[in-house]
């Protein structure tokens, strides 16, 4: 995504290409467009579009077309609240693999394959002894968070003691096929 171009020149996130694409960052933040400036490079978007450019616009909004636009300068007028919901939903959704509020899945795992990136985030196989693993760092995961949180126990949390078994039952189950 290239956020780190807006972190100050001698950031130290500028040159930790392993952490993130595998490229050190070395383009200053870009400039802020006026609202004319943004108006001059729509005013050929289709052509553009069309032709596969890499221009930074995919499409033309309808509030481009209201006269007063290009002399706003609060153009974007953030919901802060909505924001931040939706940063909270995206964030939680990763973490917990929330159906259709994660961001992370297996596709855009794929994505990080296929770029040659990031490979300790590409799509994993489950085998036994990655479960045995995993159904043991549940356990002092939950006690961990149980020493900071007692009581911690609800029904929906204890659950997650028994996933692994539960994957290597199905794993089972799929070679038996």
């Amino acid at each position: 995504m290239g956020h780190r171009r807006w972190l100050e020149a001698d950031h130290i996130y500028h040159q930790d290409a392993q952490s993130f694409d595998g490229t050190c960052e070395t383009r200053p933040a870009p400039m802020r467009l006026t609202g004319s400036e943004a108006l001059r490079q729509l005013e050929c978007i289709e052509d553009e579009y069309n032709n596969g450019s890499m221009q930074p616009w995919k499409r033309k909004s309808i509030f481009f077309q209201l006269p007063y636009w290009e002399h706003l300068l609060l153009r974007h007028n953030i919901d802060v609240m909505h924001t931040v919901k939706n940063i909270f939903d995206n964030t939680c959704g990763t973490i917990t693999g929330q159906q259709g509020k994660s961001k992370d899945n297996y596709k855009a795992q794929c994505d990080l394959e296929d770029m040659g990136i990031q490979s300790d985030l590409h799509p994993k196989v489950l085998c036994e002894r990655d479960l045995d693993l995993l159904e043991y760092r549940i356990a002092i995961t939950l006690y961990e968070m149980e020493k900071i949180f007692p009581p911690f126990f609800t029904i929906m949390v204890h659950l997650a003691t028994h996933l692994a078994n539960e994957a290597k039952l199905g794993l089972l189950d799929v070679n038996l096929d």
